[in-house]
Parts: structure tokens; C-alpha cells; sequence
């Protein structure tokens, strides 16, 4: 996500992410694509510096992203932050970073803060120990789980 008023480097990258190339790659990277790929990207030969903050698990899409974007604009740089994706948000709102990446849907007051650019699509496995009785959760438990509504597997149905 980004501040709506990006820079021309900013909106450039986004370009190249969004084109048939960029979403090649996060298909590549056996991300699901974020968006239906547009027209071929062109270089632009453009200089600068953009800085990214956020989500582990976007990071390595990215970093294969900005590879690919500054073999084609050898005078773009990149300044890259793996913190998560609160971090990332927090960054692209306060201005400290040009773009945040986040796993996560962005709550109503980030939204109001930020334009939402999708990427693609991170798939997140959740995983139980063998032991563990419970065999088969729900979209909702899990959804439960990770915002603290059940803390212990005796609420689960």
C-alpha cells in the first residue's frame, strides 16, 4: 500500500508489478497473482530510491520483484525493511517508507490513510500437532483463534 500521493518512481514500480511480466512472477513464486495482468511493462529509465517496510511473508516476493525492476531501471535502489506487516502499514501512513506490505487486510482507519495496491496473494497453511484431537477447523475458528475470541481448543466445536 501506498500514501495516494506517490512518487513517479513509486507509481513506475507499480507498474512494472501489476504488468503481465511482474504477475509472471509472483505466479513463478507460487504466490496467486493479485491482479489480472496489464499490458507489458516498459522500462523507463527512471533514478531513485524506493523504500519498502513490511510483511515477512511478501518479502521474498518482492525482493525477486525489485530484481527483476532494476535490471531493467539500473538507477532505481532499493532500501527494503522485512518488520511485518503492522510495521509496513505504520510506514506508508507516517511517510517513512514509500510503500508498506502487509498479509493482512487493512483496518477502516489504515484504509482511509493508504491506497490499497494488491501484489498478489500469500496462502497461509495452518497447521496442528498430530496429537492434537481436534482434525478439521473452520474459516470462523481460525478467524477466532488468531484474534483471541477462543484460547483453548476445549471451545472449539
Amino acid at each position: 500500500m501506498t500514501k495516494e500521493n506517490k512518487t513517479e518512481l513509486v507509481d513506475d514500480f507499480l507498474k512494472f508489478v501489476s504488468s503481465s511480466r511482474g504477475q509472471a512472477i509472483a505466479k513463478e513464486m507460487k504466490y496467486i497473482p493479485g491482479a489480472e495482468a496489464e499490458e507489458e511493462y516498459t522500462a523507463s529509465g527512471i533514478k531513485g530510491t524506493i523504500k519498502v517496510a513490511g510483511s515477512t511473508s511478501v518479502t521474498p516476493l518482492m525482493e525477486k520483484l525489485q530484481e527483476d525492476y532494476k535490471s531493467l531501471n539500473p538507477d532505481v535502489t532499493f532500501e527494503m525493511q522485512s518488520n511485518g506487516s503492522s510495521q509496513g502499514i505504520k510506514a506508508a501512513i507516517d511517510g517513512s517508507y514509500d510503500i508498506g506490505m502487509s498479509s493482512r487486510e487493512l483496518n477502516e482507519e489504515e484504509a482511509a490513510s493508504l491506497k490499497r495496491h494488491v501484489l498478489a496473494i500469500d496462502g497461509i497453511a495452518v497447521i496442528l500437532n498430530k496429537n492434537n484431537p481436534i482434525s478439521d477447523l473452520s474459516s470462523e475458528e481460525i478467524t477466532e483463534i488468531y484474534t483471541g475470541k477462543i484460547t483453548s481448543w476445549r471451545q472449539v466445536k
